[in-house]
């Protein structure tokens, strides 16, 4: 519990430090204090003391920081970003089982050398207090518990009780508040607020200290004082919480693969179930009371599919996460990134409530990491560089997530110098990743698409970031890893923008349904465009394949036996006229599966194929059907590159095809 609540509290803490430097977005001098504080609290709990001592150190250091005016200095920024970093690297070594604490030593120093540099007429003495220290005096300290209670629909109630929360921290260790304090800042109606502090405060001052505008009535005293009393613990029930926070529980996200695969299971049954029931009806058509007993059979069939269904998306519900605490990560990334540079640039964050599968947020970080690493790095310019192209001298990066019919849409956008295509184009001819002969023949759709090229880049200087082409192919290739597509438009001098388009969960891959030479075939939903019957004698040969236009587009035809390579099966003996065509694609390249019959959309359920056997390029998994047989769930985008590779202009959709 520790780790996972202790990396969420660096999160804050490392957020809340950069809001502070901004000039208190969100009150990040406040949300510090109050992550620090829970962080001391959590750690002393379970014995890491020198944990909370550096915990202690940073509540000490924001509060000198506070009384002084109030102002982040690098000192201070430095120091407590270094707290951030070694903590989370101790938390880590902590999950896999390694409990050394003695580079906390270092960070302790640090803390306390940035605190001599806040003026202040005296030295606090308990800046230098280890947690063990701490722990002893809160044995001398005397508990107070209390009630406070609000005046009848108090404007801005939530935030007069967060504050009160906050003046009972300065004065002690608050071990207990009612309601709880996360979000209480939230709150529209709150009657009343119970705690108990442990404080060397006698009961008067803490009672002149806490006093709050708008507090109708306030009892505190001493806990031994209260006998069978029950002052501070008083039942809820007065108390209206609008927007109460909800409860929680963790599981492993093993467990959840492993229900899932289960709910799995009960689909599949259900389908072989459902099949059953219809030959049973076929057999026993004329006989009554046979026609009853599968009637019977039918309800209790339709009874547990739509069970099955709701099992399994309250199974992909628990899946689900926020992106949020992904992408707030980024504004670290980018202060470090804009202070080494010499730059000014703003992160602006939308969607943050968007949900997504824990896994694949946890697949994502790598990837949106870089493409923020590089939007700071090389595209924004420098602020002279911007004001000289009468642009603001502070660029903005701007991270949008949100739903677009059954996927999530992350955008990422800058307005910085954007892509030169034509020194793209004279770098991949010049390391020799394209010809120059055919180089001569791209449009700049496909100029561009040599972003992905490994080894690739048009940075003038290599800097720790960026600028050696390395790393936009591996974000491509995890992207697509997680079944998904990724697209990216950039204009000179406007900036660029990466649009990634994923699945909501990895587990189950909504996909058009399609049978090719007797055999099931799933295609995932997110690559089709379109399907399209053509008549066969439309079909024309380039190049020794066939082609169609479908809407004033020339796309390429390829059967299942082209794609992977193997002798395509003898066509039956009487072949109809009329070719049905599934139109697949992405990054704006199309490419078309001549099938034999269409389904229609399925949810199916990923397997690894890796498991049993091993991958294979262009299949991404393989599912279980009602059926019993086996159907394997093609990768379009690995297809698609692939055949892009040859002289086939069709394929690419080229505005110069023939």
């Amino acid at each position: 519990m520790f780790i996972d609540e202790g990396q969420r509290t660096l999160d804050e803490i490392t957020d809340a430090l950069l809001a502070w430097e901004e000039g208190g977005r969100g009150g990040g001098a406040r949300q510090l204090l109050v992550a620090a504080h829970r962080l001391k609290g959590s750690a002393a709990s379970i014995g890491l003391e020198r944990v909370a001592k550096l915990a202690h150190l940073t509540e000490d250091l924001v509060q000198k920081a506070i009384d002084e005016g109030g102002e982040a200095t690098p000192e201070i920024s430095d120091a407590m970003l270094s707290f951030a970093d070694g903590l989370r690297k101790f938390i880590e070594r902590l999950r896999l089982g390694q409990t050394d604490d003695s580079p906390l030593e270092a960070l302790a120093e640090r803390l306390t050398a940035a605190a001599t540099t806040v003026q202040r007429t005296r030295i606090d003495d308990e800046l230098h207090r280890s947690a063990a220290a701490a722990v002893r005096e809160d044995q001398r300290d005397s508990t107070l518990v209390g009630k406070v209670v609000f005046e009848p629909h108090l404007a801005l109630v939530g935030l007069k009780a967060r504050l009160l929360y906050e003046k009972l921290s300065n004065l002690g260790a608050v071990r207990f508040f009612q309601p709880p304090v996360e979000g209480i800042e939230e709150l529209d109606e709150l009657g009343d607020v119970c705690f108990g502090v442990v404080t060397v405060r006698p009961v008067e001052a803490v009672r002149r200290h806490v006093r709050v505008a708008g507090i109708k009535r306030m009892a505190i005293e001493p806990l031994d004082a209260r006998k069978n009393r029950a002052i501070a613990a008083e039942p809820a029930a007065k108390t209206t919480l609008a927007g109460k926070p909800a409860e929680t529980i963790r599981v492993e996200v093993e467990r959840l693969d492993r229900l899932m695969n289960r709910a799995g299971g009960l689909s599949l049954s259900k389908s072989r179930l459902k099949r059953i029931a219809g030959e049973l009806k076929q057999a026993a058509a004329g006989n009554r009371e046979v026609e009853a007993v599968v009637a019977r059979l039918d309800d209790a069939v339709h009874s547990l599919d739509r069970v099955g269904d709701e099992i399994q998306q309250g199974m992909m519900d628990l899946r689900m996460a926020p992106i949020g605490p992904l992408l707030t990560r980024f504004h670290r990334v980018v202060r470090d990134v804009a202070r080494a540079g010499g730059k000014e640039i703003r992160l602006v964050i939308r969607g943050e409530n968007t949900e997504l599968d824990k896994r694949m947020i946890d697949e994502l970080g790598d990837p949106l990491i870089h493409l923020v690493r590089n939007a700071a790095d090389h595209g924004i310019e420098l602020p002279g560089q911007r004001a000289a192209a009468q642009k603001n001298p502070q660029g903005t990066i701007a991270i949008e997530a949100r739903h677009r019919g059954g996927s999530v849409v992350v955008m990422l956008a800058d307005d910085g110098r954007g892509i030169d295509v034509e020194r793209l184009v004279e770098k991949a001819v010049e390391k020799g990743l394209v010809a120059a002969d055919a180089a001569a023949e791209m449009d700049r759709r496909e100029k561009l698409r040599l972003v992905w090229l490994p080894g690739l880049s048009t940075a003038e200087n290599v800097s720790d970031l960026s600028g050696r082409g390395m790393g936009m192919d591996i974000v491509r290739a995890k992207i697509e890893q997680l079944n998904g597509a990724v697209e990216l438009e950039s204009k000179p001098g406007r900036g660029t923008t990466v649009e990634i388009k994923l699945p909501l969960t990895l587990a189950v891959l909504p996909s058009l349904m399609v049978e090719i030479e007797n055999e099931p075939v799933a295609i995932p939903m997110e690559s089709v465009a379109e399907v399209v019957g053509v008549e066969r004698r439309d079909a024309t040969d380039v190049l020794g394949r066939p082609t169609v236009v479908v809407r004033d587009r020339v796309i390429a035809i390829v059967s299942l036996a082209d794609l992977f390579g193997r002798a395509a099966a003898s066509p039956p003996p009487h072949v109809s006229q009329t070719q049905t065509i599934v139109v697949f694609g992405c990054g704006g390249r199309r490419i078309g599966l001549a099938v034999d019959r269409v389904f229609g959309e399925e949810d199916v359920l990923v397997k690894p194929l890796d498991a049993n056997w091993r991958n294979v390029a262009g299949i991404a998994g393989a599912s279980i059907l009602g059926d019993g047989r086996v159907c394997l769930i093609l990768d379009p985008t690995v297809l698609i590159e692939d055949k892009s590779q040859t002289n086939f202009d069709p394929i690419n959709n080229r505005e110069n095809a023939p």
